[in-house]
């Protein structure tokens, strides 16, 4: 028999089991409780997580797609810009030019542009519902919207754009390739505003005396001159300065033939449309009839000369 002690020692232990398993379980219950949730937690941030990232995905292509727009809207208003300054510099370009060439102490060259169409208005020319108040620009705005039309072109492109400004502007550029020329004279005004007959002369005496000039071809100098001026200046000019320079003239002035004292004359003949030359001489006979008979009044001025001379005299001498 056990006694009442080790009874109540295996009854206290009976119950201290009994305890310890109640309270196992209790923790074993808690435990699970706290794992479900634990998952359940989980899940919920992880469905949240994948939504937040859908959305962070979504936000980071529209910040994306906003920067793009930015950057586009930022060129074009650079573009814009652009375009503007460049149309204020087409509207106020004025492309008159004028340069001074000194030939000598007497008389300058002038190579003049004279601005005689507006380039704004050549541009708008070529387009249809423009505002001539308006600036170019606006216009041309008005023209990328397709609120305007380029002139007889099917639509607004770049291309035909380009198209139409190099055709309404030719005009202008011919300008630049065919510059007026004309010479000022230091004694006071131009050859634009002086008679034909002056101008020849300031011609003739600007060529005939510049010293860079070794060979000089002109053709028919008697041109609009009238006869004293050949008679009293040209020809002493031309007898000045032949043994400097090497002239050719091309000439039906018997004065400048004869008085100018030509060394080398050639005769053009054309015999059914065959060009022939000849090399006369002044003091030949023979020459001087065929000389005299393409110059005009040319057996007088072989007359006046041999008067001048007494060349008949001299020829008598000789004999």
């Amino acid at each position: 028999m056990l006694a009442s002690e080790e009874i109540k020692i295996i009854s206290d232990f009976k119950l201290l089991v009994s305890q310890k398993k109640f309270d196992y379980n209790k923790f074993k219950n808690l435990y699970s409780k706290k794992t479900s949730f634990i998952q359940d937690a989980n899940s919920i941030i992880t469905i949240q997580n994948s939504k937040l990232d859908n959305d962070g995905k979504e936000k980071g292509a529209a910040n994306e797609r906003i920067l793009l727009l930015k950057n586009i809207v930022a060129l074009i208003f650079e573009k814009a810009r652009e375009l503007e300054e460049i149309c204020l510099e087409i509207e106020t370009y004025r492309y008159n030019f004028k340069k001074e060439i000194l030939i000598n102490d007497d008389v300058n060259v002038v190579l003049e542009i004279e601005e005689k169409e507006n380039i704004k208005d050549k541009i708008l020319d070529g387009m249809n519902d423009v505002l001539i108040e308006k600036s170019l620009y606006k216009n041309i705005l008005g023209l990328i919207n397709d609120e305007k039309r380029i002139k007889n072109l099917p639509d607004n492109s770049a291309e035909n754009f380009r198209k139409k400004i190099n055709t309404q502007l030719k005009s202008v550029l011919e300008y630049f390739d065919r510059p007026i020329e004309f010479l000022n004279y230091h004694e006071g005004g131009n050859s634009k505003s002086n008679s034909p007959g002056f101008n020849s002369e300031k011609y003739l005496d600007t060529i005939l005396r510049n010293g860079n000039s070794k060979i000089i071809l002109i053709d028919q100098p008697e041109d609009n001159l009238g006869n004293k001026f050949i008679i009293d200046k040209l020809i002493n000019l031309i007898r000045q300065i032949k043994f400097q320079k090497q002239i050719i003239l091309v000439t039906h002035n018997p004065s400048l033939v004869v008085y100018g004292d030509a060394e080398n004359i050639i005769l053009a003949e054309n015999d059914s449309n065959k060009i022939y030359y000849k090399q006369l001489v002044l003091e030949d006979k023979e020459s001087q009839q065929q000389i005299c008979q393409v110059l005009d009044g040319g057996q007088y001025i072989f007359d006046q000369r041999a008067k001048k001379y007494n060349i008949e005299k001299l020829l008598k001498d000789m004999q």
